[in-house]
């Protein structure tokens, strides 16, 4: 799927809906009188692609207004690092996205009360004017394309979900990218689309980031 990067560029900074909002102060309010807090704080980790849409700034703002509570926010750019802060009891809620991790975290005894509250797929991104000519081609098909015509790649490169997404699908057409063409970034979502933008390259992003 190819989408012209200056739109993603865009969504990527628009607040989500109201409902999703409310859903999403409830769940937080919830995991507070599980967790509890010391001294009227809370921390919560969670990763950088959520924290960087902008709609975690909104909620919690009406969270510590309404429950006179201050909130510090932790935000890694992987589900194992988010994970990583649970197990050493550095914060009192996680919002991650990696399945496998959380479920062995909640069955070693380190959480409770496992809830799933968003859902999350992958859309590539490009220039408009589409040099691998990619629009409309499947993900696996559409690397490919990039690959043979040396298109500009640009790759979070931080071993986030989403860069062991991208590591997979290269793995599934059997193809370990490297050259001028590949560029690591080492950076989190929001920075690689900028990077991407910059300079009229293709990117893999999470749908949430983008919409």
């Amino acid at each position: 799927m190819v989408i012209d990067i200056p739109m993603a560029v865009k969504k990527y900074k628009k607040n989500l809906t109201i409902n999703f909002k409310i859903r999403f102060l409830l769940l937080i309010i919830y995991c507070l009188l599980l967790a509890g807090c010391k001294e009227g704080r809370l921390r919560l980790a969670t990763t950088t692609s959520f924290d960087n849409s902008g709609l975690l700034k909104v909620i919690l703002a009406e969270f510590e207004k309404e429950k006179k509570i201050k909130t510090d926010v932790i935000a890694v750019g992987t589900g194992a690092a988010l994970l990583r802060l649970g197990r050493n009891g550095n914060c009192d809620i996680l919002i991650t996205h990696s399945m496998p991790d959380e479920e062995e975290f909640i069955k070693d005894g380190f959480g409770i009360d496992r809830r799933e509250i968003m859902w999350n797929d992958f859309v590539l991104l490009g220039p408009k004017n589409d040099p691998a000519k990619v629009k409309d081609k499947d993900l696996m098909l559409g690397l490919k394309n990039i690959v043979e015509n040396q298109a500009l790649f640009v790759s979070r490169g931080d071993e986030s979900e989403t860069h062991k997404k991208e590591k997979d699908l290269w793995e599934k057409i059997r193809i370990k990218p490297s050259g001028k063409w590949y560029l690591e970034t080492r950076q989190g979502m929001g920075q690689a689309l900028m990077i991407a933008n910059e300079n009229n390259a293709y990117c893999l992003c999470d749908r949430g980031t983008y919409q």
